[in-house]
Order: structure tokens, then C-alpha cells, then sequence
């Protein structure tokens, strides 16, 4: 067993770019394959609270009936998976043995002699990395360079995809995981969200502006963001993505 898979989370070094291009094709697969792995071993715990809480809090606790087939049904995996931490108190798993664990370190935990490198580092990693609503600023081929509102941060993302359709001032709700000291992956993302919500985004920022938490993190604007981003996917997302 190895005893600290936390150790293989560490950036890789940039290689060339043919390289470069086939590590982050292969950990966007993996990335991909790992949510669905992830779900199922939900449904192995047979708990209903693994999915219905986490379902409840992404919706500012307005739509209760859980739907996989919604446009941000990845988004919110990435979030129940990798940064969703339950109540010890309330889930039935003997795993959740205090609230700080998330449900993919628990997952990482239980099968860690059997999953590659690549997994393993998604797994450990990603919490690192919390959800933030990004706005794209650059296009670059196969990439978007996003700015994250509630981060201040650029990232660039390898999503060629995603990066065919998107149009400079739009918005992404997304899980971003660097894979090298230059490019990141997604681990889940919304539609893109149309620049016409750009006041409605404008406002949140100005809220976050007047709020004297530094550093900033995601949890202390968890409830605000979700409650910003039912909005947004009320009107705004932009249907041709």
C-alpha cells in the first residue's frame, strides 16, 4: 500500500509540446472517466444523503428533484466529488469518519493500490483547486484563458472543444486543476453563460469587493455563488453550447 498518495500530487514539469499536449489529452480522460467511477461508488454506499445534500446546496435549495441530464450536471459532480465535505453525523458510511474528508479522498483512500498515477493525482489534487466562475478573457487555439472572479487568477485550460465555441466575455461556473506549471484541465463546467448576465455578474463582484475576507476562498462565498449561478442558468446560459 502506499502509505501517502498525497506525495504524487505535485506538479509535473513542462515538457515539449507534443509531449505536453498528449499528458493533458490523457489526464483530461481520466478526468472525465473518474466522475463516472466516482458516482458509482456512491451508489455503492447506498446513502441517499451523498447525493440529495449536495444536489440541495447547488441549487440554493430551490429545485429538490436530482437530474443528470441538466446542463451542469458535470459541474456539479466535480463539486460533490471534490470539494462537497458531508456530515460525519448524517451519512450512514463508517468512511466519513470526521467532516473533512471529501468524497473523492475517501474514494482515493479505498481503492488506491489499484488506480494509475494519473488518478491519483486528480484525486488528491483537486480539492485544491475549488470552483470559481470564470470569465473568458483570451482564445489561443485549443485553449481558454480564463480569469476566475472570486480567485483573481488566470488560468489557461486545454479544451478544444469548449475553446471552438467560446467567445471572449462569456462565463464558465468550472472546476479548473493544473497539470503543469502552465496549462490546467477542467474537472467539470458549465455552459457557457451568454455576456448578456455580465450586470448580474457585475453585482456579485461588487459584493465580493466590499467583503473583507482575504484571502479569498471559495467557502466563504459558496452560498452566494450557487444562489448567483441559479440565476445565471435561468436565463443565461447560452444554448448553442
Amino acid at each position: 500500500m502506499n502509505p501517502n498518495p498525497i506525495q504524487k500530487s505535485k506538479l509535473r514539469i513542462v515538457p515539449d509540446h507534443y509531449q505536453s499536449l498528449e499528458l493533458l489529452f490523457k489526464e483530461e480522460q481520466t478526468a472525465k472517466e473518474l466522475i463516472p467511477a466516482l458516482c458509482s461508488f456512491v451508489e455503492s454506499l447506498d446513502d441517499e444523503y451523498l447525493k440529495i445534500e449536495p444536489w440541495f446546496i447547488f441549487n440554493a435549495w430551490i429545485d429538490l428533484r436530482p437530474d443528470d441530464k441538466t446542463p451542469f450536471s458535470t459541474v456539479f459532480h466535480a463539486w460533490q466529488m471534490y470539494h462537497w465535505t458531508p456530515d460525519p453525523s448524517t451519512v450512514k458510511s463508517p468512511y466519513f469518519n470526521d467532516s473533512t474528508k471529501t468524497i473523492a479522498e475517501v474514494y482515493l483512500n479505498q481503492h488506491q493500490n489499484t488506480l494509475t498515477d494519473e488518478q491519483i493525482y486528480i484525486l488528491a489534487e483537486a480539492r485544491n483547486h475549488p470552483l470559481d466562475l470564470y470569465e473568458v478573457v483570451a482564445l489561443n487555439g485549443e485553449y481558454l484563458t480564463l480569469y476566475g472572479l472570486i480567485s483573481q487568477k488566470k488560468v489557461a485550460v486545454y479544451h478544444p472543444e469548449l475553446s471552438s465555441k467560446a467567445r471572449i466575455g462569456e462565463y464558465t461556473l468550472a472546476a479548473v486543476l493544473p497539470i503543469d506549471r502552465l496549462r490546467s484541465i477542467f474537472l467539470g463546467h458549465s455552459q457557457l453563460i451568454n455576456r448578456r448576465a455580465k450586470p448580474l455578474i457585475r453585482e456579485f463582484c461588487d459584493f465580493i469587493a466590499r467583503c473583507e475576507t482575504i484571502p479569498r476562498t471559495f467557502k466563504n462565498f459558496e452560498s452566494d455563488l450557487f444562489n448567483l449561478f441559479y440565476d445565471l442558468n435561468h436565463g443565461y446560459l447560452n444554448s448553442r453550447t
